[in-house]
């Protein structure tokens, strides 16, 4: 938005055999003023500068030149065009079906006149300023990229200044480490991290208790009360002791029952022992199908005959411990009544499962505890990530609003929608749509949607230093013409032949 970059004005144009036009000569000033009937070929006027500089009409669209009621030799379009007061004259003709083009009457080719275009500015850039009605024509994201172009983006730190003081402790030092989308992107991660984690947490919480209340139930019917437990298991302890120690018939039990576990064990290492015998050693790989080495087979064979004498020899002493334990018994009476502990030790085994089930509740209480902490963690941890969500939807707001009053204050009558509130994820999503008045383009009147136009036009001189002339057509439905700081075309409907005047005062103003 500082000074002029470049000045373009027509000094002279010449129409020649374009459309309805045989010979058209017009001296250029800072105003031209055309008027004339219907069909006189005012517009076309507009579509002969956009056809020799782009080879469109003043709406960008492809145009034929040719004569539309005659047959003609040689179209062309001839302008002396001053760039910075530099002349420069260009020419683009049609003739016999091919178009050639010159530049200070010069022959060129069409790719050097292109590109000399070009340093006067693209397509879009200069119809937007020299039709006012071709900007808002354009697509709403080449309107929005064409605008905000030249305005700089606010700066976090603006942005910052605007939120609260906590939005901006949150950010700030963020924004010095990523951009905007990577916090977000953090945030939504640990927010749903947090979130899962939460409710795996609070799941085992649940779990743990149920498992608690089991154990509960199992303290609860214990006839002995908890902190006598203990106690009562010593006092059994002694009672088996004592009876046991004097008690010839119960020795008896417990020998036989000794000599029976051991021949158990016998007849188990004799069934190993017999089972080992019987199977084959192996002369073959199992993967490859190739036969083993013989010195491999030898040790597989004494391995095997190694654990079958390891059981013989167990068996034999178990056979010895049986004879001893067999001497025992021969040696008690067996006159003395049988003594059953099976009650005691019934109720040593239900007291050991109420102490079990109090350690473990003593267990659940502190993994509860524990979790109960870490799900404490994981809900600041969400609520953090989520706020700083927040944070991020409303930087994002505000930079959008600073951005729009940046835009807006490029106007005067003119407002500029730059963003849309989308309700469902309460966020902003990019448009474009002028308004004046508060009403949107589209439903303006003619009158009212060419003074917008020119509004834009004249902002955009001023945001790219570029001054193109301006061709205003249709100006009688418009009131007031507002200035323009470049040179004016503007084409009236009026009775009567074609009529162009030229005035030479600088930035002069029609109405």
């Amino acid at each position: 938005m500082g000074g002029i970059c470049l000045k373009v004005t027509i000094e002279k144009l010449v129409i020649n055999e374009f459309k309805g036009h045989r010979y058209l000569a017009i001296q250029g000033g800072h105003l031209v003023e055309i008027e004339g009937d219907n069909g006189k070929g005012k517009s076309t006027i507009a579509d002969s500068i956009s056809w020799l500089l782009y080879g469109t009409d003043a709406m960008g669209i492809k145009l034929d030149p040719l004569p539309t009621t005659y047959q003609g030799a040689e179209t062309y379009v001839e302008a002396l065009i001053h760039l910075d007061q530099k002349p420069v004259l260009f020419r683009r003709t049609l003739a016999g079906g091919k178009t050639s083009y010159h530049l200070n009457e010069e022959p060129i080719k069409a790719k050097q006149f292109e590109e000399y275009i070009k340093r006067i500015g693209l397509r879009e850039q200069f119809l937007s300023q020299f039709n006012p009605m071709f900007f808002t024509a354009q697509h709403w994201e080449e309107q929005r990229k064409q605008l905000t172009h030249y305005v700089q983006e606010p700066t976090n730190g603006e942005v910052l200044a605007e939120l609260s003081a906590v939005e901006k402790d949150m950010l700030e030092p963020e924004l010095k480490k990523r951009e905007l989308d990577a916090i977000e992107k953090i945030a939504r991660e640990t927010a749903k991290k947090s979130e899962a984690e939460g409710t795996a947490l609070r799941a085992r919480i649940r779990t743990l208790q149920e498992q608690g209340e089991a154990d509960k139930a199992t303290i609860e019917a214990c006839p002995v009360a908890f902190n006598q437990v203990d106690e009562r298991m010593a006092e059994i302890r002694e009672e088996l002791t004592q009876t046991t120690s004097s008690g010839i018939k119960q020795r008896r039990v417990d020998l036989q029952r000794d000599i029976d576990r051991k021949m158990n064990d016998g007849r188990q290492l004799k069934s190993e022992a017999d089972y080992l015998a019987t199977q084959p050693v192996p002369d073959m790989c199992p993967t490859c199908k190739q036969g083993l080495p013989h010195s491999h087979i030898e040790n597989v064979m004494t391995a095997q005959q190694v654990k079958i004498n390891e059981k013989k020899t167990a068996m034999l002493n178990l056979k010895t411990e049986i004879q001893k334990l067999k001497a025992d018994l021969d040696l008690l009476p067996e006159d003395e009544a049988i003594f059953d502990p099976k009650p005691f030790l019934d109720e040593i085994a239900m007291l050991e499962r109420v102490k079990a089930a109090a350690a473990r509740i003593t267990e659940m209480n502190q993994k509860v505890n524990e979790a109960e902490e870490a799900a404490k963690t994981q809900s600041k941890a969400f609520a953090h990530a989520n706020y700083m969500i927040s944070c991020v939807k409303n930087f994002r707001a505000k930079r959008a609003e600073l951005m729009v009053m940046k835009i807006n204050n490029l106007f005067t009558t003119v407002s500029v929608r730059l963003f849309d509130h989308v309700k469902s994820t309460d966020d902003y999503k990019p448009t474009f749509e002028i308004e004046r008045g508060g009403v949107p383009f589209r439903l303006l009147s003619l009158s009212e949607k060419m003074k917008a136009g020119l509004e834009v036009a004249t902002a955009l001189m001023n945001l790219s230093g570029n001054h193109f002339p301006v061709f205003i057509d249709n100006a009688e439905s418009v009131v007031e013409i507002p200035r323009v700081p470049s040179q004016v075309f503007i084409s009236r409907v009026v009775p009567g032949p074609l009529k162009i005047e030229t005035t030479a005062k600088q930035e002069a103003k029609a109405s």
